[in-house]
């Protein structure tokens, strides 16, 4: 197991930045190596709403899927993210700050299989990602002013 984490400020209201990343409909647009993704629960937020996915691994694509797993309105929420031989538990966390809000991706990283002799390629990809995200969110929400 590893984690992943990055912070950035971003210069909106936190219920801004909470609205755009709760919304599982939003998530091709700061997610990294996401090829596709839909929504296949009623809701696309709160707790249960699920999605499907095609993740990016070079030439290739992988089906993943992806569920919001605790959800606490305005402020935060965890997923748990399942692909082949990986499992991601990721949290964001979305705090106000003066000019704007304090967003946190965060996650820990279950490997098996095959994929445990990749760790250190995968981990540093991983987190290289998380960084990805980050600055997409703070891109994407800061666009919408």
């Amino acid at each position: 197991m590893f984690r992943v984490s990055a912070t950035v400020s971003i210069s909106r209201p936190p219920g801004d930045v909470f609205q755009f990343v709760a919304d599982l409909r939003n998530f091709p647009e700061w997610r990294a190596n996401l090829a596709s993704s839909a929504v296949v629960s009623e809701t696309y937020t709160d707790v249960g709403a699920r999605c499907d996915e095609q993740i990016q691994m070079g030439p290739r694509t992988i089906p993943a899927s992806c569920e919001i797993t605790a959800f606490s309105a305005g402020r935060g929420l965890s997923f748990r993210a399942l692909s082949p031989g990986l499992v991601y538990d990721g949290n964001v966390v979305v705090e106000p700050e003066p000019g704007g809000s304090t967003f946190t991706l965060s996650g820990e990283v279950r490997l098996s299989g095959p994929l445990r002799l990749l760790q250190p390629v995968i981990r540093a990809r991983m987190q290289d990602g998380v960084r990805r995200e980050a600055a997409a969110v703070k891109a994407r929400v800061e666009a919408l002013a």
